[in-house]
């Protein structure tokens, strides 16, 4: 990008000052160096690629390891795990699994909160202020036996004061499953 830049500079003071054309095309400006770029780009398209793929690869064996932990019990629903640390002013990614055990097909509501903590003068309003999830309201429709894997975004306050805090995951208002986890706030 810098002899791109080089270049138009180059080409336009010349142009400017009245350089002949003949003087243009005998001026080496080092552009053979344009072969390393091709390489160092490819490079890095290439480390990019990987880790692209990485990822990808992390988020397949979360999702086919929480599908595997319902399939092999009875639960209708399941997190990738049920304590979870933050730090203040911290998010984290929460991964959980949904089974429908109905007979027919279903749209489950779903919705995340926060309730108690191990700290006494801490209530339930500032919990709110401290601990927020961004998470989809509901499930596809889900067939029978079908296993959805969904996350949700715990955001922590700065404010927050650092402790473990008791919070529910209700799948249709707790009537379908209703599941406890606890998230520790950390400094």
């Amino acid at each position: 990008m810098k002899k791109i830049i080089f270049l138009v500079l180059v080409l336009g003071s010349f142009l400017i000052s009245g350089c002949s054309l003949e003087n243009q095309e005998n001026l080496d400006i080092g552009l053979s160096d344009n072969e390393n770029n091709t390489e160092d780009t490819e490079e890095i398209q290439e480390e990019f690629h990987e880790m692209s793929d990485s990822l990808g690869k992390v988020s397949d064996d979360i999702k086919n390891g929480i599908i595997e932990k319902i399939e092999a019990g009875e639960d209708r629903m399941t997190f990738l795990e049920n304590d979870i640390d933050i730090k203040k002013n911290g998010k984290k990614e929460i991964y959980f699994g949904v089974r429908n055990d109905n007979d027919d097909a279903k749209v489950f509501d779903i919705d995340f909160y926060c309730d108690s903590s191990m700290e006494d003068d801490v209530t339930e309003a500032d919990i709110e202020d401290y601990i927020t999830f961004n998470h989809f309201k509901e499930t596809k429709e889900l067939e029978k036996d079908e296993i959805m894997v969904l996350k949700a975004v715990a955001e922590i306050s700065p404010n927050a004061v650092a402790t473990t805090y008791m919070c529910t995951v209700n799948i249709d208002e707790g009537d379908y499953v209703s599941k406890t986890f606890y998230i520790t706030v950390t400094s």
